[in-house]
Parts: structure tokens; sequence; C-alpha cells
């Protein structure tokens, strides 16, 4: 084989191996929109094993609402649920399906 076989089978290989490792990488939520988080969050919740779904759904509650303080929420009404709605975009953005569930599980940890 030439150099330049080499380097062409190279160029060839590189992106494959790129686009098998992307394709498959966890999927993670996107907080753009309300619809695409939506989405988002069921197809995270989808690629899990299904023995860790109901863990997931509890730590997405628990995520949303664990900057949350029930004294203020009370107080704010209606405000509260929109300035909940925008801690749970921060706080869920970009994590997998178990970044989510371990996050959970340390708030859980530090609040006891």
């Amino acid at each position: 084989m030439q150099k330049g076989e080499k380097m062409r089978n190279k160029s060839v290989l590189v992106p494959f191996i790129v686009l098998l490792l992307v394709g498959c990488s966890e999927p993670r939520i996107d907080t753009s929109s309300a619809q695409v988080m939506e989405a988002s969050i069921e197809e995270v919740r989808q690629s899990l094993p299904r023995d860790q779904k109901t863990h997931f759904d509890d730590a997405v509650q628990v995520l949303a609402f664990s900057r949350q303080n029930l004294e203020e929420f009370l107080e704010e009404g209606v405000l509260s649920i929109l300035s909940t709605r925008e801690q749970m975009k921060d706080v869920l953005n970009g994590k997998t399906g178990r970044e989510v569930i371990q996050e959970a599980e340390r708030i859980k940890r530090e609040r006891k």
C-alpha cells in the first residue's frame, strides 16, 4: 500500500468513527424551548432501561424543585411557577438520563 492510499483510507475512516461515536452517545436534554424540552426529556426517558425510568421521572421532579423555596413558592403563586420553569431549564439542560438521576441523588443526600 502506498502512502497516498493510507492517507485516503484514514480520511474516510476518521469521519466514520466520529459519526459512530456521536450516534452511540446518550441523548441529552435540550431546554431551548418548551416543546423541545418536553420532547427531549421523553427521548432521554425512553433511552433508559425500564428499571431506570421511574428513577428518572422522580429525579426530574427533584431537580425541577431543587432551587425552589416552599415559602417563596406559596407567596409568589403564578410568578413562582414561571420561575420554577426557568430554573428547571437551567438545571436540566445538557444532561443525560444518568446525569439527572445522579444529580437528584446528590441533592437528596445533601438534604438529609
